[in-house]
């Protein structure tokens, strides 16, 4: 029996050892650890993870000891997960979106613990959500307004975003959005964002100088022409008082 007492006390290490590791992988792996709401956002059964990676971080560093001499510490890039999530939108075509916990990691980097303004994994993960139903409401504003006006060589020339003004939001915003029934990639729309009052959302559209460049002299003509008719077309689709900016060039670009 004594010697059965050591065997136990190194099972039981392992153990703790196995629980601890398997603590850290699931913490890390936001696939698996945000599987239901996942499952929520994109659909039971309508993603899945093609790819991820591990990447250095330009936007924040950890502090980091030297081997030969404890005392002498430098900074080296932070880490951060991405992932390629695969999916099907409300047309049923297939995307790929990415998913990455980088937000987090810089936001922690910059607030301590108890700060009111540090986020929590679920907020982090709800902020990506956000951009990429960001994206689908961005498709929609294309397809159903520019792609209206400007032939695609034109419309090709433009970025056509949902985003919102002023800074990044509390922490408590994204408990409030996550809770929003339209908060699916196959329910999300233009007029959810803009009607809702968590906060200023506002349509952002503006011309890439380097594909407008590529276009023949007939081309940006009809482009610059048209603006007045997008601007038109915009407050007639999503109201009179919806919010957005545009920019074509200095000459064409409106505020509102």
């Amino acid at each position: 029996m004594k010697r059965i007492k050591p065997v136990g006390v190194v099972i039981g290490i392992g153990l703790v050892i196995a629980l601890i590791f398997g603590g850290i992988y699931v913490s890390s792996n936001w696939p698996f650890r945000f599987r239901s709401e996942l499952d929520h956002f994109f659909g039971k059964g309508n993603w899945k993870v093609i790819s991820e990676e591990k990447k250095e971080s330009i936007m924040y560093d950890v502090m980091v000891s030297s081997r030969n001499d404890v005392a002498s510490q430098s900074t080296i890039p932070g880490k951060f997960h991405e992932w390629n999530i695969s999916f099907s939108n409300a047309d049923g075509k297939q995307e790929v979106c990415q998913l990455s916990d980088h937000t987090m990691r810089i936001n922690h980097d910059k607030y301590i613990i108890f700060s009111k303004n540090r986020y929590s994994a679920k907020h982090a993960l709800v902020q990506e959500l956000m951009e990429i139903s960001f994206i689908v409401a961005g498709n929609e504003i294309r397809q159903d307004v520019v792609e209206k006006i400007l032939p695609k060589n034109e419309a090709d020339c433009l970025s056509v975003a949902l985003t919102y003004r002023g800074e990044n939001p509390e922490p408590g915003f994204y408990d409030k959005l996550w809770k929003e029934p339209w908060f699916t990639v196959d329910q999300v729309s233009v007029k959810d964002y803009l009607e809702s009052d968590l906060y200023e959302f506002y349509i952002d559209i503006f011309a890439y100088d380097y594909r407008v460049e590529k276009l023949t002299q007939k081309e940006k003509e009809h482009m610059m022409d048209s603006f007045d008719e997008l601007e038109e077309a915009i407050r007639k689709t999503y109201g009179e008082k919806v919010k957005y900016e545009i920019y074509f060039d200095h000459e064409h670009s409106k505020e509102q």
